[in-house]
């Protein structure tokens, strides 16, 4: 009467996938990603004044750049309104 005990956690939960960061921070509601420039950096530009963004991984060390630089430039935009947050 050997049972073997299952996991009642699906596959899915147990760290096989990766989330979609875009989904997560709310900074993409004011920005948008442009693509990669001549030297590998994926970028990113603010949706109302424009600014350009070095946002993902470095293309040769991995490390992440984040998205703190990108939530700090929403409130210091001189083109972004309050009104814009909702």
């Amino acid at each position: 009467m050997d049972d073997e005990v299952q996991s009642e956690t699906p596959l899915e939960a147990s760290g096989s996938f990766k989330i979609n960061k875009k989904e997560i921070s709310n900074v993409w509601k004011h920005f948008t990603k442009i693509g990669k420039d001549k030297d590998g950096f994926e970028k990113a530009v603010c949706n109302y004044c424009g600014a350009e963004y070095v946002v993902g991984r470095h293309p040769k060390t991995g490390s992440s750049y984040g998205t703190s630089h990108l939530g700090r430039h929403i409130p210091t935009c001189r083109f972004f309104t309050d009104s814009e947050l909702n």
